[in-house]
């Protein structure tokens, strides 16, 4: 076995020894472990990655350790992420492993480049003895092959997407500030209006393993920027703030829920003690300003469970019943009009689980101040064709319907 050491953590005859600390996070590892008798090298270490030991039982057979950032986790995202390679071809198997009573939830996805995934087989997969976590068996060879919950969509993939669509004339990029261990925290502007002109206001990736909400994301934002006469209209009349990456430091940590000091920061837009919610509030507070206070829409995308919309919290609103019936008005007819453009996808309108306890989320903080404001997620395992048309129906129905508003308002 190879001895290997990084940040501190030691990897001694092929077992890694991680951070467990009940009720602190632990700090993002790089792990990579060589199993020389085996001819087996196995890490995370990379945006996203995620393991917390690796064992070898001998003949190709191995067991992965996977915990959450902080001990004890409510919240059951199990992610983990790696990379395995062998000196020869074979069959090897992983057991994934879970602690604190977790179990597995993520079906795995494979990849042989990190850009396109599918799905590890059914019949690769098997239930582990103890009914939480699963035995993977996989072809390797000298290849690294991915293996991870969900795709990889890191804070590399979100530059690369930023920058590619900031070539467009009407899209400008900038830093807004930094993370808590100093990334930077990016926006994009879309819009040909001037600019005091409404101000709507995408939000993403606030919890890390949500991918499919940054597909449905990406596929809201592509449509606003897209060539269709409604876009370009739609374009000229309103500024659209999206900052789809809220949460840089847990991305690439491959954390489950939390930030880097262990808090879910959707759970601190009344508070604001974390460093990330203090960046995104100030930004849109100053495009709001800009704006006049024009800013009609807010939508921020997850994943859970199941498709769910979260259009209003269990909370009293600091403003006036008076002062909500306009924007609550308006998101019954913008949900009403995404049904009508997704026919057959029943999606249920709940109230956010985020505001039952009382704590503020960013959809609440935003409906507070006057916006139409909604939480869209999408399940883990839902098609990523059907998250893509979702995306688009999302962006049609606001270009379709903030202009008329906006117009019979001050037809009255």
């Amino acid at each position: 076995m190879r001895v290997s050491r990084y940040l501190g953590i030691w990897v001694v005859a092929g077992v890694l020894i991680a951070d467990g600390r009940a009720g602190s996070p632990s700090e993002k590892i790089n792990r990579i472990v060589d199993f020389d008798e085996d001819g087996v090298t196995i890490t995370s270490n990379f945006e996203g990655g995620r393991l917390n030991a690796v064992t070898s039982g001998g003949e190709g057979v191995f067991t992965a350790t996977i915990a959450p950032e902080v001990r004890p986790m409510s919240n059951d995202q199990s992610w983990y992420a790696f990379k395995i390679s062998s000196q020869s071809k074979r069959r090897v198997s992983v057991a994934l492993t879970y602690t604190d009573g977790k179990s597995h939830l993520f079906a795995p996805r494979i990849s042989h480049d990190r850009r396109t995934w599918e799905l590890l087989p059914e019949t690769s997969i098997s239930k582990a003895s103890d009914g939480r976590g699963v035995v993977l068996r996989l072809d390797v060879g000298p290849e690294p092959l991915w293996v991870s919950a969900q795709e990889l969509f890191t804070e590399s993939d979100f530059n690369e997407w930023i920058d590619g669509l900031a070539k467009k004339p009407f899209i400008a990029t900038a830093q807004i500030g930094e993370s808590t261990q100093g990334r930077p925290i990016r926006k994009m502007e879309i819009t040909e209006a001037p600019p005091d002109a409404p101000l709507v206001v995408v939000l993403g990736r606030q919890h890390p393993p949500e991918v499919t909400g940054t597909l449905g994301l990406q596929a809201f934002v592509e449509t606003i920027a897209g060539d269709s006469a409604l876009a370009q209209s739609f374009r000229k009349q309103y500024r659209v703030l999206v900052m789809p990456l809220a949460n840089p430091d847990g991305v690439n940590a491959g954390h489950w829920r939390f930030n880097v000091n262990g808090v879910d920061i959707n759970r601190d837009w009344g508070s604001f003690e974390q460093k990330e919610d203090v960046v995104l509030r100030d930004e849109i507070l100053r495009a709001r300003s800009v704006a006049k206070e024009q800013m009609p829409f807010f939508i921020d995308y997850h994943s859970t469970r199941k498709d769910v919309f979260y259009p209003r919290p269990d909370v009293k609103s600091k403003k006036p019943d008076s002062e909500l019936e306009e924007p609550d008005r308006f998101m019954r007819k913008w949900l009403a009009r995404v049904k009508t453009l997704t026919p057959g996808r029943t999606v249920p309108i709940e109230v956010s689980p985020a505001t039952r306890d009382k704590k503020l989320n960013a959809t609440t903080w935003m409906r507070d101040l006057g916006a139409a404001s909604v939480t869209h997620e999408f399940a883990h395992d839902t098609d990523r064709e059907v998250i893509r048309k979702a995306g688009e129906a999302d962006a049609v129905a606001l270009m379709e319907l903030l202009p008329r508003e906006s117009a019979s308002r001050l037809g009255d």
